[in-house]
């Protein structure tokens, strides 16, 4: 069996709202969904944030602003098995989370 290819993070977009991380389609026949995992610039353990059978877009609103963050990403297919990990992409923060009202 054939693992999917590996996926390509195509760009992104450091906004004050979020960080937008867009990649690309699978050409895969039995392509399944892409799991998005982010970590701390400096730390070791990867985190899930999403999975998506068909979007190739995220927007990640869980953020503090000025860190620097590390997206890579995965494809699964219909049998289960997972691609080799994206080009891992490392994004500081410009995000300002909303004020809370006192």
């Amino acid at each position: 069996m054939i693992p999917p290819p590996k996926p390509v993070i195509l760009d992104y977009v450091n906004t004050t709202s979020g960080i937008v991380i867009n990649w690309s389609k699978s050409s895969s026949e039995d392509h399944k969904e892409f799991i998005l995992y982010k970590k701390v610039y400096d730390e070791t353990k990867w985190v899930e944030i999403h999975r998506s059978p068909k979007s190739s877009t995220y927007t990640d609103k869980d953020l503090k602003s000025g860190i620097s963050y590390t997206y890579t990403l995965r494809a699964v297919d219909s049998s289960g098995l997972y691609s080799e990990y994206a080009h891992p992409i490392t994004i500081r923060t410009s995000y300002s989370p909303p004020k809370e009202s006192s």
